[in-house]
């Protein structure tokens, strides 16, 4: 819901449909982490959504003060106003490390998925791996496989 949850939280009213009929979830953007700002950032969102509990709550990004505002989500959690709380687009690495070093395991890691993702991150990784004399050439041939590629994808997708 993220940047309509007011709108969201009208149309559940004026639907008719019972609360615990609906799943909701939001995410709490990365300026938004750290545990003071996390915790309003969540109730604000409540507020805006309308009810006092949410299904899902992740952390957008592994960036920022991440343990802090995961401190106020496993608050919120232990307090009811969250069934469920996880985090979003944050690899292997930062998942185990959150396993490892939290009161409470994140519930939930969404990655993001889309039929460029792997391409763009596979290409990324060749331009960073082949970093060296080599620099300026091999990043400008990954770009240029990118961007013909964005292009197709553009135009199969109907994308402007």
């Amino acid at each position: 819901t993220i940047f309509s949850e007011e709108e969201v939280g009208s149309a559940i009213e004026k639907s008719g449909i019972d609360r615990k009929e609906i799943f909701l979830a939001s995410k709490v953007w990365i300026e938004h982490f750290d545990y003071e700002e996390c915790k309003k950032s969540v109730l604000e969102s409540m507020e805006k959504l309308r009810t006092d509990y949410l299904d899902l709550m992740l952390l957008h990004q592994p960036f920022g003060d991440t343990y802090g505002a995961w401190r106020a989500l496993e608050e919120l959690y232990e307090a009811g106003k969250l069934r469920t709380i996880g985090i979003s687009n944050h690899y292997v690495d930062r998942m185990v490390e959150f396993s490892n070093f939290t009161r409470i395991k994140p519930m939930v890691n969404q990655m993001e998925v889309h039929p460029l993702f792997d391409f763009i991150v596979s290409q990324s990784r060749a331009v960073i791996r082949n970093v060296g004399s080599f620099r300026k050439k091999i990043i400008a041939e990954n770009m240029k496989i990118l961007l013909t590629h964005l292009h197709a994808f553009d135009n199969i997708y109907q994308v402007t």
